[in-house]
């Protein structure tokens, strides 16, 4: 029995573990996922015939506890070059005259 009451606990905090870094990666993957769709709002926005850098990050953070020894943290950059399509399809055409 002295064994199951040293054993029992680290069993069950390593489970909880397991559990806080599940649920981690999945508020990365929300926020990725959130970064990515106003980035490709920011694109169907833009409206200049200048090529243009649109970049936004978040950061994620998961504070030490039970058996996780340190604090985790992962930064989430979202980076694109926007441009009016109908603008440069039409500057070319312009050239090719």
């Amino acid at each position: 029995m002295v064994e199951a009451s040293i054993v029992m606990p680290i069993i069950i905090l390593t489970a909880m573990l397991l559990l806080r870094l599940f649920v981690f990666y999945l508020d990365i993957l929300a926020s990725s996922v959130r970064l990515h769709k106003q980035a490709l709002k920011a694109w169907d926005e833009y409206s200049s015939s200048a090529i243009s850098e649109y970049s936004e990050s978040e950061e994620r953070h998961l504070l030490a506890g039970g058996m996780l020894g340190s604090n985790l943290s992962k930064t989430i950059r979202a980076e694109l070059f926007m441009c009016n399509e109908d603008a440069l399809v039409r500057l070319g055409e312009l050239f090719e005259k």
